[in-house]
C-alpha cells in the first residue's frame, strides 16, 4: 500500500459537522514554530469507527470527515502515519497476520480516496504488560520520528482519547484531540475540534499564521 506499506503486524509485535472547538491555541514550552509537514494519527476513533474490539476487516469503516480533511492536507504536500494501541495482539483475539489484514482494509479505503499512509506502527501489549510502547508514552512517536526523519516542530498528532493527547504533548508535538466521550475536560490538547475536516482548516490555519501560506502546497 503506497511508498512504503504498513510493516508486518509479526515484525511490530516482536520488535517492541461543523464548527471547529478550540480550548487552547498557543504552543505547549519547548515547542518551534515550524511547518506543520507529518500528521500522526490515531485509528480507532478517529480514522475508522471504534468498536469494543475491532477484530474483523469488515468492520473497518471510515469517521466522516476523514476522506476530506485527510485530502485537503494531502493536498497541502503533508504526510501520515498512524500510531495505534491494538491490544487485541496481547490478549489473543486476534493473530499478527490478520491485523496486518485489518490494517491493510484501512489503508485500501483511504487509497480509494488518494490518501497513502507512509507506516503503520503498533503497540500490541495489554495494558497490563508494563511495555514502554504503548500509548500514552511516547516510543512509537519517537521511532516514528526516528524513521521517517520526522521533528517534534513539523508534527502533529490527532486522536480522540486521553492517551492520544498525552503521547503527543509527551513527546512534544502540537497535539488535536477529536471531541468525544474519550477526551474528557481534562484531557490537555492544542486544540480540539468536531472532525478530521475540522483538524484540517485547524493545521493549515497554523501553517499560514506562522510562516505564510504554506510553502508545502503543491503548484
Amino acid at each position: 500500500m503506497g511508498a512504503n506499506h504498513s510493516r508486518n503486524a509479526r515484525d511490530q509485535y516482536s520488535s517492541s459537522h461543523g464548527e471547529t472547538i478550540r480550548v487552547r491555541s498557543v504552543w505547549l514550552p519547548g515547542m518551534t514554530e515550524e511547518q506543520i509537514r507529518w500528521v500522526l494519527l490515531d485509528r480507532d476513533g478517529t480514522l475508522c469507527e471504534r468498536h469494543h474490539y475491532l477484530t474483523r476487516p469488515d468492520q473497518v469503516r471510515l469517521l466522516p470527515g476523514v476522506a476530506t480533511g485527510l485530502q485537503t492536507l494531502r493536498d497541502a504536500g503533508l504526510r501520515f502515519v498512524i500510531i495505534t494501541n491494538q491490544s487485541i495482539i496481547g490478549r489473543g483475539l486476534v493473530s499478527p497476520p490478520q491485523l496486518q489484514e485489518i490494517n491493510e482494509r484501512l489503508e485500501v479505503l483511504l487509497l480509494r480516496f488518494g490518501i497513502v499512509i507512509q507506516e503503520i506502527f503498533v503497540c500490541p501489549h495489554t495494558p497490563s504488560d508494563g511495555c514502554t510502547c504503548r500509548k500514552p508514552l511516547p516510543a512509537l512517536l519517537e521511532r516514528a520520528a526516528s524513521e521517517h526523519s520526522i521533528t517534534r516542530g513539523s508534527a502533529v498528532l490527532i486522536g480522540d482519547s486521553c492517551s492520544d493527547m498525552a503521547a503527543g504533548n509527551d513527546w512534544g508535538c502540537r497535539t488535536i484531540g477529536i471531541s468525544g466521550p474519550l477526551l474528557g475536560p481534562d484531557c490537555h490538547a492544542t486544540a480540539r475540534v468536531r472532525d478530521l475536516t475540522d483538524a484540517a482548516r485547524t493545521i493549515l490555519e497554523w501553517n499560514d499564521l506562522h510562516h505564510g501560506p504554506s510553502d508545502t502546497r503543491r503548484t
